[in-house]
């Protein structure tokens, strides 16, 4: 069995569900592959003691908002995960896609897949003496960079950076969405990503001379 979709999200993150929350406003098909759980990341990549970088009243995401009662507090990376899964209606539709393709599919899958973390906890001190510790220097170096090897399209500099105009690429119908600094500070974040999302979707919305896509199954 073949099937097409319009659009197809590469990811199953923040940003993806952000943009599955526009497409779905506009009565847009798409699809979302993940290769793990929606918010892999923010679950096996992240430490235990991660807190989220900004305070809980800028978390957010298309559709939902903190709701809890610390707005000033800083959540854990369990609590961010729980508001991904619980607030954002793109989980809804993602969890219904993939039900849904299980069932017409008869794929024998499980029904979830524990992914062990890729690190171990370490201990954590409850305060530290940098001058008894002869600690002079403390750098915060927790860069990084994007491997998009695997994309074979002219949309890669000679870095390996993808060229884009906030997200737009010059290969129609290609887009790039949470990369940090993708048009804002704010862009690869949960209080930021919502506003990418919905600058794409008007783009992908566009009407294409080829006509709109349709889903279409062969067997």
């Amino acid at each position: 069995m073949t099937e097409a979709y319009e659009t197809v999200i590469v990811g199953g993150g923040q940003a993806a569900l952000a943009l599955s929350y526009f497409l779905s406003q506009l009565g847009r098909e798409h699809v979302i592959l993940e290769r793990g759980r929606v918010a892999e990341c923010w679950r096996s990549e992240r430490w235990d003691s991660l807190a989220f970088q900004f305070p809980n009243w800028s978390i957010r995401l298309p559709g939902y908002e903190y709701r809890g009662g610390d707005p000033d507090g800083f959540a854990s990376r369990d609590e961010v995960v729980r508001f991904i899964e619980q607030g954002d209606q793109g989980f809804t539709a993602f969890t219904r896609s993939v039900d849904d393709f299980v069932l017409r599919t008869g794929m024998d899958a499980p029904e979830d897949v524990q992914v062990s973390p890729s690190h171990p906890g370490l201990p954590e001190p409850d305060e530290l003496d940098l001058h008894a510790a002869a600690i002079t220097s403390v750098v915060w170096a927790t860069g990084f960079r994007y491997d998009l090897g695997w994309i074979r399209l002219p949309v890669l500099d000679e870095a390996g950076e993808p060229v884009h105009r906030r997200g737009v690429t010059h290969c129609p119908g290609l887009y790039f969405l949470g990369l940090a600094w993708l048009h804002k500070l704010k862009s690869a974040v949960l209080c930021g990503v919502g506003e990418d999302a919905a600058y794409l979707v008007e783009h992908i919305a566009e009407p294409r001379d080829l006509g709109r896509p349709q889903r279409t199954r062969t067997s």
